[in-house]
């Protein structure tokens, strides 16, 4: 753990030099002041060669699109974890994020929240995941919380929604239209939990959200057989939900779909 140090232009490179003969499998460098060319530095001179290395947590780095960049290209085949919240990325990295997935085999996990992706930064990544087989790829958890998503980058995610277990998207600006237009697509949703804290979610949405699942829910129990969407625990906190509608809504979950845990 080195998060919270500042480091001189000489130390990058003779850190990851060390790390390349070490058995290191989870590095935290958040909060360190790495931009584009310290993290160059870092990365060329030995934590990109190690095979052993699995986390790498970056958060609070400015090493923007560039930045990115040069770590999809030098980071080991072995990592499953990725952090890089407020990093300053942006749209621009749309193309960089598709090659991270698409050649890091083992990567389960993802975190991009509090950059400027908008609602196309992931576009190229979504389109790839989605032509090919889930079993090409490990990413099962995508954290995109504050990254201006509004409704159409949270449309825009639907064809995944049948790979992942975690997606989080907070406060995105998501309002009611945003999930009854996901919950309108029919495309497969099966999620261990959906994240929707701190967007602008009304009773609409809500109404959208438990009668597409109480949908899904009666077909399994008719036909067990048959696959069919679900999300284990949907988080809605801190939304434009009145205590009146969570009641009510509760008590309809319990009848039509016991399954379902929702989060207020």
């Amino acid at each position: 753990v080195l998060s919270g140090n500042h480091l001189d232009a000489s130390a990058p490179p003779l850190i990851g030099s060390a790390i390349e003969h070490s058995k290191i499998l989870t590095m935290r460098l958040e909060d360190m002041g790495f931009t584009a060319d310290s993290i160059d530095d870092f990365l060329d001179h030995g934590a990109a060669e190690t095979q052993d290395l699995q986390v790498m947590v970056l958060n609070n780095n400015p090493v923007g699109d560039e930045g990115l960049t040069i770590i999809a290209e030098c980071l080991s085949i072995g990592l499953t974890d990725l952090s890089l919240s407020k990093c300053g990325l942006t749209c621009e990295s749309q193309a960089t994020l598709l090659n991270l997935v698409s050649l890091s085999p083992n990567l389960r996990s993802l975190d991009l929240s509090c950059n400027d992706l908008g609602p196309t930064g992931c576009a190229d990544m979504v389109s790839w995941m989605t032509h090919n087989d889930k079993d090409t790829f490990s990413l099962r958890s995508l954290e995109l919380s504050g990254c201006g998503l509004g409704d159409e980058g949270f449309l825009r995610l639907v064809p995944i929604l049948g790979s992942l277990n975690f997606l989080g998207v907070r406060k995105n600006g998501i309002t009611s239209q945003g999930v009854e237009a996901v919950m309108q697509s029919q495309k497969m949703i099966k999620l261990q939990s959906l994240d929707l804290e701190g967007n602008l979610i009304g009773e609409s949405g809500v109404h959208s959200l438990t009668e597409r699942f109480q949908q899904e829910h009666k077909r399994s129990l008719w036909n067990p057989k048959q696959l069919t969407s679900m999300i284990d625990t949907v988080i809605l906190s801190n939304n434009n939900v009145a205590p009146a509608l969570a009641q009510s809504t509760e008590a309809f979950l319990k009848i039509h779909n016991p399954l379902m845990t929702v989060v207020w």
